[in-house]
C-alpha cells in the first residue's frame, strides 16, 4: 500500500520509481529513416512537422522507439502529444 500524492500513488518512503523511458540524443531523422514499410515511414514524418508547427517543439527520442513531440503546461495542465512509427 502506497500514500497517493497530487492522485498518483507513491510506495511508502515517498520516493517515486525512476523513469525507464528517458529523453536521449539520438536523431528523430535516421529512426524515422529506419522504418521499413514506406507508408508508416511517410505518415509519421508527416505527423512529426504538423505536430513540431503545432507545438513550436522540435521532436525528440525518448527511449529506443519513442517520438516525442512537445510536452509544455497549458493553462496550469500538461499537455502531451507524441506519435510513434
Amino acid at each position: 500500500m502506497g500514500v497517493v500524492a497530487l492522485g498518483v500513488a507513491v510506495p511508502y518512503g515517498g520516493r517515486m520509481a525512476e523513469l525507464k523511458t528517458t529523453r536521449n540524443d539520438a536523431s528523430v531523422a535516421d529512426f524515422l529513416a529506419a522504418v521499413p514499410d514506406p507508408r508508416r515511414r511517410a505518415d509519421a514524418e508527416t505527423a512529426c512537422v504538423l505536430l513540431a508547427d503545432v507545438t513550436g517543439a522540435p521532436p525528440e527520442m525518448w527511449g529506443r522507439e519513442l517520438v516525442r513531440d512537445a510536452f509544455r503546461e497549458l493553462d496550469g495542465k500538461a499537455l502531451v502529444t507524441g506519435s510513434g512509427a
